[in-house]
């Protein structure tokens, strides 16, 4: 019988349950419900627990400024790059390059 994913709210993770089956020759596979085994096959059971934020889609956001004057945009480097790191989970490091010839 397939195990059922288990999800805590609280500290926002996903529990997997499956078998890894492992075989003689090198090969592997896995599973959610008790394997079938080959002669040469052996198996574990795993719990695989991932935080359920892997699934989100970062939403991005950039704050595009244009002053009179110039006309140049303006942008804050360090709100985007606060954003990703925040919604990814790692450290983001944006920098703006000028295009050639302004």
């Amino acid at each position: 019988m397939a195990r059922q994913t288990k999800i805590n709210r609280l500290d926002g993770t996903m529990t997997f349950g499956l078998y890894l089956i492992l075989a003689k020759d090198g090969g592997a596979r896995m599973t959610r419900t008790a394997p079938q085994l080959a002669r040469d096959e052996r198996s574990m059971y795993l719990d695989v627990k991932i935080p359920t934020k892997i699934f989100e889609t970062p939403t991005l956001r950039a704050e595009i400024s244009i002053p009179e004057p110039e006309a140049r945009p303006e942008i804050n480097i360090a709100a985007a790059s606060a954003a990703l790191s925040e919604a990814l989970g790692v450290d983001i490091v944006l920098t703006v390059h000028q295009p050639e010839g302004s």
